[in-house]
């Protein structure tokens, strides 16, 4: 929980926001249990319903954050996606709406940790019953 507990004490990187990125890393590598796992977490946080959620997972966009938390939301789905596709006009965006660029760094870290734990929970088949 050391992971999860310094992002859910973390200053700038809300909660809320964090979840709905592990949701949304989750759900786009297609690691079932974690997205099952952080979906239940924001239903309860921000009480979604599971057709909310399957649309935003859906569309990303749709993400119920205000414009600065879904920006770098959005910012952490393309870096993991595509990270070749990433431009400093990108990352200058987010600083223009009050990002640090260690919370930039940081909320990737946090989304890249989802995709190793996507990967090691599939191997080691944790979280199957």
């Amino acid at each position: 929980m050391g992971f999860m507990g310094y992002f859910m004490q973390h200053q700038t990187l809300y909660p809320t926001l964090t979840t709905t990125i592990r949701y949304l890393v989750s759900v786009e590598f297609d690691h079932q249990y974690c997205a099952n796992f952080n979906g239940q977490m924001l239903a309860k946080m921000g009480g979604l319903s599971e057709d909310q959620l399957k649309a935003i997972g859906a569309n990303p966009e749709g993400a119920p954050l205000d414009e600065k938390g879904k920006a770098i939301l959005l910012f952490v789905l393309k870096a993991l996606k595509s990270p070749e596709t990433v431009e400093a006009k990108d990352v200058d965006s987010l600083r223009n709406l009050g990002w640090s660029d260690q919370d930039i760094y940081k909320a990737t870290v946090h989304g890249a940790n989802m995709v190793v734990s996507g990967i090691l929970f599939k191997t080691f088949r944790m979280g199957e019953e």
